[in-house]
């Protein structure tokens, strides 16, 4: 007979029965491969003519019968050693199968309700005490399936004293064994056990629904939500959290805002956004800590780390809350999810973006406000964010609205810029008597000044503001954080700029950039180019409220004209010298390089091998140095880790105004020390530049890339060169490498100068005359020397490495941490070279060689001295 047709087959667990079950089913099913795989989800088990055939008219009872014999079969008899295991036996791979087969059963909602109260308290008990139970079963079975399906059979009564204790004893089970890597099966399961054992009646109806576990968000939101004014307060707010918990996707349906539209509406839109806010500020304070379990799983223990932020449901919960800000339109609130989406994609160490799901919530729901502010968010999180997944999310966002409104993604961003209020670099805010004053300094940076009644100044906010204007102060600093991101952002996408070659209108460019309240501050201290078919192109600054070019003769731009950034690769030596003149005479301080921009030209070395350069190539790089630069420049660039360090890698970045991409190529350097505990090499060596077409990945030669846009490449590449090199760092010697890679050190140290370093000579050319450091200092070759009273010394103006007289030798001065910018109290005529404040905070400090008190440094300088000490 038939093992399916024996009816009382659970009464017995002997080899015999066990054999003659092979027999019938176990042998005809394909053996399980690739680890606990979710059960339930083997479609192969369910074309099985065996279940077809037999199983699946089984009455539920027989299906209930053959349940808990397949969990009992795995209770007594199967090994520790997952089957999959080579050491696992016949046996051992036949049970693990049985139970895969049965475990179907679980998930049917007839099985659940047919169950009387006797059996589904033992099937609970017999999914507890089975041998395989490990706490990712809650995800490999169907567990949640089965909790939910018995759930109603309660919704009037208490479960039997033995269900009770069958479910209270899988919830302790649960709890005592949590995996982080699989907390959402794990609390739907206690939140299911939860509402089968719970009989209370609840304010208006609605079930109390907080955030699951004690991190730090559950914490704070379930005191939050207690402290409301009332039970109806929170009675909405559980019902947003309740509908949150049903978030499904990376966007929400239509159906899901629908829903989320009049419990927003029962909120109140002031309160809701008021609460979203509170909730977003107390999210960017959490500080992420790295946390290592222990976890015993099949006789193995190994380790699972994550990061101490919020745990995977309550994202997944906050994930559906945010959507429906998508409802609200409000730009303070676009503001606080723009910084959110910002902390949602930094950077860490093994996890990578710290929860990129949330991040894309917060995307979404800023594509969707019409109020501007959104789309300004989205256009400077596109130049923040440095992930691919996440600038990616955005640019199709922006991509849709930019279609929407029939614009381009640049014209989109021009509008989308704020102007503050700003009037001539300030605006005012009235307290009672007393105003406030927001004053612009420059890119990331504003101040807030207060007047007294009588217009005195008066250093700290009034006590009064404080008191009585506690939102009105808030709203002031929560404009001076926006104006600080908004105008650094500002500058960024000015400076890339420069190599889409983009041009605008007269009437455009006026009215969105020279009358602007905050893009005028850039507009104004940039030189640009005024095309016309009619007339002659005119270059100009706009200085002293009128357009003149670098001799000083003033001309009016036509309303036929055409404008676009200056670029010194198209001009002429004596006309970049007569603009650097010009700034350095007339105290301009440009927001962004321009008139001392690097230029690139390309060599006859480059016109022979055609395709590629190799004008940056042999150097040696800090690996996670170069990349974060790339990627802040708006390159695409990975890690490359110490199992293919002798593979060639490249960074790319797409060029899509001009049809081009362009990718930097490098390899990895094997050093003693040069390995991250993740595994990435730490160091990388350079090759070549070459430029390919965007639709086809043909190499395009070199004497055909435009000008412009092959000089923005090298610059770029020259940058993560100049910044990244190990050559920049005096204490790299020690690292242990090869001697051919300690070569290129020394040599780096005083080699020759890199465009970036020669355009810091030229400026260094006309500063030194302006300083006090003038009659000590010269420029000389690829040196900046400095005559002190104890030595003479030569810092070499690319990587401020410093030589001393008369016999050369090496002056080693790490610079301080923190230490503040030198050239914030010298003109200079552009903002930003941390290259060229080394160079010159060096020189100010062995200008006076006999004021420091450094003994470290004292003793390279006069050694002699220090060991008569």
């Amino acid at each position: 007979m038939n093992f399916l047709d024996q009816e009382k087959y659970r009464l017995s667990f002997n080899d015999d029965k066990l054999n003659l079950f092979k027999s019938s089913i176990i042998n005809s099913l394909p053996p399980v491969h690739g680890g606990w795989k979710r059960y339930y989800e083997r479609k192969d088990i369910w074309a099985l003519p065996e279940y077809k055939n037999h199983i699946k008219s089984w009455p539920d009872s027989q299906k209930i019968e053959f349940l808990l014999y397949c969990v009992n079969i795995g209770r007594n008899d199967l090994n520790p050693v997952v089957s999959h295991h080579p050491t696992s036996t016949e046996k051992d791979r036949s049970v693990t199968t049985a139970i895969s087969y049965a475990i179907f059963f679980l998930g049917e909602p007839s099985l659940a309700s047919s169950a009387n109260e006797d059996e589904v308290a033992k099937i609970l008990g017999s999914i507890r005490h089975s041998r395989c139970w490990e706490p990712y079963i809650v995800s490999s079975w169907p567990i949640s399936t089965f909790l939910n399906n018995i759930k109603p059979r309660y919704k009037d009564r208490l479960p039997s004293e033995n269900t009770v204790k069958a479910l209270n004893a899988l919830a302790d089970s649960i709890r005592k064994q949590y995996s982080y890597l699989d907390l959402n099966n794990q609390f739907r399961c206690l939140e299911l056990i939860d509402e089968i054992l719970s009989d209370e009646e609840h304010p208006e109806g609605v079930k109390p629904e907080y955030f699951m576990g004690e991190d730090s968000f559950a914490l704070y939101s379930r005191k939050w939500l207690d402290g409301l004014a009332s039970d109806k307060k929170r009675s909405d707010w559980f019902r947003l959290i309740a509908l949150a918990k049903t978030a499904k996707g990376a966007q929400p349906k239509a159906k899901y805002l629908e829903l989320a539209q009049p419990i927003v509406d029962s909120i109140g839109k002031e309160e809701f956004i008021t609460g979203i806010s509170e909730w977003v500020k107390h999210i960017l304070g959490i500080k992420p800590e790295l946390i290592t379990l222990d976890i015993h799983r099949s006789g193995y223990t190994y380790q699972e780390q994550y990061y101490d932020f919020i745990i995977p449901p309550n994202i997944d919960i906050l994930k559906g809350i945010i959507w429906t800000t998508a409802l609200c339109n409000n730009a303070a609130l676009a503001f606080d999810l723009g910084n959110l989406t910002e902390r949602c994609y930094k950077k860490y160490p093994q996890i990578g973006a710290l929860s990129a799901a949330l991040g894309n919530a917060c995307i979404f729901a800023l594509s969707r406000f019409e109020v501007l502010e959104g789309v300004a968010q989205l256009a400077r999180l596109s130049i923040r964010i440095k992930q691919a997944s996440g600038k990616k999310t955005i640019e199709k966002f922006l991509g849709i609205t930019a279609k929407e409104m029939g614009l381009t993604l640049d014209e989109i961003a021009d509008l989308a810029v704020d102007d503050f209020g700003l009037v001539n670099g300030k605006s005012e805010f009235h307290f009672s008597d007393y105003r406030a004053s927001l004053e612009f300094d420059g890119p990331g940076k504003s101040s807030i000044h207060w007047y007294k009644p009588d217009g005195s100044q008066q250093k700290t906010v009034p006590a009064f503001v404080k008191k009585d204007f506690a939102d009105q102060l808030k709203k002031l600093k929560a404009s001076k954080k926006q104006l600080d991101q908004t105008s650094a952002t500002q500058r960024d996408r000015i400076d890339r700029m420069f190599r889409s070659d983009r041009k605008w209108a007269w009437v455009n460019f006026e009215k969105q950039y020279l009358e602007h309240g905050l893009i005028s501050f850039f507009t104004k201290r940039l030189i640009w180019v005024f095309e016309n078919t009619n007339i002659s192109t005119r270059i100009g600054i706009y200085f002293g409220k009128k357009w003149i070019d670098a001799k000083g003769e003033v001309f009016a731009p036509s309303e036929n004209d055409t404008v676009k950034l200056w670029h010194p690769s198209i001009a002429s030596v004596e006309e970049v010298g007569a603009w650097r003149d010009f700034l350095v005479n007339n105290e301009i301080r440009q927001p962004v390089k321009q008139a001392y921009r690097e230029v690139y030209i390309l060599t006859d070395a480059e016109k022979d091998t055609g395709l590629y350069s190799n004008r940056m190539a042999a150097h040696i790089l800090k690996q996670h140095q170069y990349v974060n630069l790339a990627r802040v420049r708006g390159w695409k660039a990975e890690l490359t880790g110490a199992w293919d360090y002798q593979a060639s890698d490249f960074a790319e970045i797409l060029l899509p105004e001009h049809g081009l991409k362009a990718q930097f190529w490098t390899s990895g350097v094997e050093t003693d020390h040069g390995v991250t505990d993740s595994g990435i090499l730490a160091y990388v060596s350079t090759d070549q530049v070459r430029f390919l077409k965007i639709d086809s990945d043909d190499t395009i030669s070199l004497i055909d890339i435009p000008a412009v846009v092959f000089s923005e490449i090298m610059r770029d590449v020259d940058l993560f060169v100049g910044v990244a090199s190990v050559g920049n760092d005096p204490e790299w010697q020690d690292s242990g490498v090869t001697p051919e890679v300690q070569s290129y050190w020394r040599s780096y140290l005083f080699g020759d100068l890199s465009e970036i370093s020669q355009t810091r000579k030229d400026l260094l050319e006309r500063l030194i005359p302006r300083l006090k450091i003038n009659k000590v200092a010269r420029v000389e070759g690829r040196f900046l020397v400095v005559k002190g009273k104890y030595r003479t010394y030569k810092i070499h103006i690319g990587s401020s490495n410093i030589l001393m007289e008369p016999n050369e030798e090496y002056l080693c001065i790490v610079q301080s941490r923190g230490k503040k910018d030198i050239t914030e109290k010298i003109f200079v005529p552009f903002e930003g070279d941390h290259g060229l404040s080394l160079v010159l905070s060096k020189a100010f400090l062995l200008a006076e060689d006999h004021k420091i008190k450094d003994p470290t440094i004292l003793s390279q300088i006069r050694p002699q001295v220090q060991s008569e000490k």
